[in-house]
């Protein structure tokens, strides 16, 4: 019967509920906060003042591109105005509802506007921002800066604004995606090599380098294949997607985890309309919450039955 029931766990549980927050390599002059997620996972409220929520984050933006320090900043719901930092290596930053409009970045910025010593941001990788509001763009600029290269997720954010896919000055980029997104003002890729879009809305397209890749996008440019670059592939619909699952709180400040539903065929957002969405809500509690040294003779029990399970 054990066995059985481990079965049925690692078919179960494994890809859709080990929800493991190993983020625990840390710099010891930061103090470790007290939320259930590990000392690495920082949890903003409007107790804590904008001076000490920007401090902290630029210290996680100074990661070294080899660091081994992993950031986690989750903002509760609310309007922020004020926070203003770069997102930089190992580092994602999210809020903490059911849609992006629960949390506002105002008077102040999200963004990744740096570069290599060479001035291009091919190696601006690693890094996230999803489930958040913002009209917030830097001072003397046009558009908020998402200038990065592969490994860099922009999901479920509503932007009230441009967005250009590169720094202040165009630096060359390599690759990366938009999804489950509001973009109101115009998408300008400027540089960056090649891009995939899918299931968002936007204002509309500016520039093509090479590759770029839009499903299920209401503003997506028109199809193009121009030979040896400025090529656009557009798909009315994205034929099979489902979105990463995410974090939030209810009302009563109880964590929970939205495992979207599989799309088919399908376009959009899924939250312009208000709440969740199709999906399942999951308890905090239903997770195992890793923590390095304490549970790792439970990982290493997980992970041996799911393979097992996987050669049955």
């Amino acid at each position: 019967m054990n066995s059985t029931f481990l079965s049925i766990a690692a078919r179960r549980v494994i890809p859709c509920l080990l929800f493991v927050m190993l983020l625990c390599w840390g710099n010891s002059s930061i103090s470790q906060n007290s939320t259930i997620f590990g000392p690495n996972v920082y949890v903003f409220t409007h107790s804590n003042s904008v001076s000490s929520i920007n401090s902290t984050l630029a210290t996680f933006a100074g990661n070294a591109q080899f660091s081994a320090n992993r950031y986690a900043v989750i903002f509760a719901p609310g309007t922020y105005s004020g926070v203003e930092s770069q997102i930089g290596y190992y580092m994602a930053v999210a809020g903490l509802r059911e849609t992006p409009t629960a949390t506002n970045i105002s008077n102040g910025y999200l963004t990744v506007n740096t570069t290599d010593s060479n001035g291009n941001l091919t190696t601006n990788y690693s890094r996230s921002i999803e489930n958040i509001y913002t009209n917030a763009i830097p001072s003397g600029d046009t558009y908020l800066q998402w200038g990065v290269s592969q490994g860099s997720d922009f999901r479920r954010v509503y932007v009230n604004g441009a967005v250009e896919l590169t720094n202040t000055d165009c630096g060359e980029a390599s690759g990366g995606f938009i999804a489950d997104s509001q973009i109101t003002g115009t998408v300008e890729s400027c540089s960056q090599q090649q891009w995939y879009t899918h299931n968002s809305s936007i204002g509309g397209w500016g520039g093509n380098l090479w590759n770029m890749t839009f499903s299920g996008v209401s503003g997506a440019p028109p199809a193009a294949w121009g030979g040896g670059g400025n090529n656009c592939c557009v798909l009315a619909m994205t034929p099979v997607v489902r979105e990463k699952p995410y974090l939030y709180i209810d009302g009563s400040g109880n964590y929970w985890v939205f495992s979207p539903s599989l799309g088919i065929n399908s376009s959009g957002t899924d939250w312009t309309n208000g709440g969740l969405g199709a999906g399942t809500s999951l308890a905090i509690s239903t997770f195992l919450i890793a923590t390095i040294g304490k549970d790792a003779a439970l990982l290493e029990t997980f992970n041996t039955t799911a393979n097992s399970a996987g050669t049955s």
